[in-house]
């Protein structure tokens, strides 16, 4: 049951890592700043990297 919880909290987090990463990489991409979109493309990642390893994670 704790481990369940556990995958729907990481699976959240995830999910709202990802679209914080959206969301600075669309902010730096109207101010033409290229550090903000590589920070944004780079949360992103690793978002998504939590989130697929969450996936494989036995129970």
């Amino acid at each position: 049951m704790i481990w369940s919880k556990a995958h729907v909290v990481l699976a959240a987090i995830g999910t709202l890592s990802a679209v914080a990463g959206i969301a600075v990489a669309i902010n730096g991409g109207l101010e033409f700043n290229r550090t903000k979109v590589f920070v944004g493309v780079g949360i992103i990642i690793v978002s998504t990297v939590l989130y697929v390893s969450m996936l494989f994670v036995d129970d």
